[in-house]
């Protein structure tokens, strides 16, 4: 049932995009798409933050984007930290982290997301 809800998902995406589009006028439609093209920036600087961090943390910023790649693509195409954390604690431990710390800094991670950010 997951799965097949799943796969419909985009198609039910399309239906309220067409809807929206249809249904908006074009001034709204513009400060939405500046909306979008604004959080990708934000996402864009915070993600090179993140790797300046990394970076005099003594890491290997091309070392750290190779192993949590598909953690990180994972977690941004599901919009889900919690499907994701898993796969979180996995590649931390593939990182060398503890497991026992893994598993708390990914569940902590994700209490602290959902605290933050309300639903």
């Amino acid at each position: 049932v997951v799965t097949l809800i799943l796969r419909l998902t985009p198609y039910g995406v399309l239906a309220i995009m067409t809807k929206t589009i249809a249904t908006s006028d074009i001034d709204s439609i513009a400060k939405l798409g500046m909306f979008v093209i604004a959080s990708y920036a934000a996402h864009i600087a915070m993600f090179i933050i993140h790797l300046l961090l990394i970076t005099f943390s003594g890491l290997n910023p091309i070392t750290y984007v190779k192993k949590a790649f598909p953690v990180m693509v994972f977690a941004f195409t599901s919009r889900s930290s919690a499907g994701a954390l898993p796969l979180n604690i996995k590649t931390q431990k593939s990182m060398g982290v503890p497991e026992g710390i893994a598993n708390f800094a990914g569940s902590f991670g994700l209490s602290s997301v959902k605290t933050a950010v309300p639903a």
